[in-house]
């Protein structure tokens, strides 16, 4: 177990750093992308999505851990959908946390998802849910502290992932009356695309170049 949790430890460090950068995927953009914040006068809301694919990339640039932890947590997610949701206000005497009032998940398709009973996670991704809020804690304070995680189906009733950071899609989370919305894919995790005009190279999630209005081009490796 100290080793799982050390090893949680390192990969959330990159939370806030490129600590698991790879060749292919710019850690920092990363989280950008799975990460949303809105802030209204003092309240404040985040939402995390947590893709199967973060662990994926995280651990794959991080030559601490072993191939049996790796396998370990990828198992314990890869069948669901996980959000870490905060919803606070921020004062004089710090931060004062608001408890969750509604929160869901609403794809292209229409279904709506919401989250699952701890009763019916099997004991992994218990154990990894027991142990990310207090290793985020750590890492980042009060915030961490306050941060709830949330577990949502990953994979439908046809055995397709739910959410797919890499598929053309879209998909809203709804939380305590804000609505946070991804349209996929995400670019730090596809091949970027270069505009016909200028050359310039661009998102890989975007069709058209904002500038010029052309349709961007696949760039091709060497």
């Amino acid at each position: 177990m100290k080793k799982y949790i050390a090893t949680l430890i390192l990969v959330l460090a990159s939370y806030g750093q490129a600590f698991s950068q790879t060749e292919d995927v710019d850690m920092i953009v990363f989280i950008k992308e799975v990460q949303q914040w809105k802030k209204t006068g003092e309240n404040m809301k985040l939402i995390w999505w947590i893709p199967t694919m973060y662990w994926e990339v995280a651990l794959k640039g991080n030559p601490n851990v072993t191939e049996e932890a790796k396998q370990d947590i990828i198992r314990s997610v890869e069948n669901y959908t996980i959000i870490a949701a905060l919803d606070g206000k921020v004062g004089a005497l710090g931060f004062s946390y608001n408890e969750l009032e509604s929160i869901k998940i609403i794809t292209d398709k229409s279904m709506v998802y919401k989250p699952m009973n701890q009763e019916e996670l099997p004991d992994e991704t218990k154990n990894l849910l027991n142990i990310l809020k207090p290793t985020l804690s750590n890492i980042i304070g009060q915030m961490g502290k306050n941060m709830e995680f949330y577990v949502f189906p990953g994979i439908d009733e046809k055995g397709s992932k739910i959410l797919d950071p890499t598929s053309s899609s879209n998909f809203s989370v709804f939380y305590n009356g804000e609505s946070f919305n991804w349209r996929l894919p995400l670019g730090s995790l596809v091949p970027k695309k270069k505009c016909p005009t200028d050359n310039e190279l661009l998102s890989g999630s975007w069709k058209f170049c904002p500038w010029h209005g052309e349709k961007l081009l696949l760039v091709e490796k060497e």
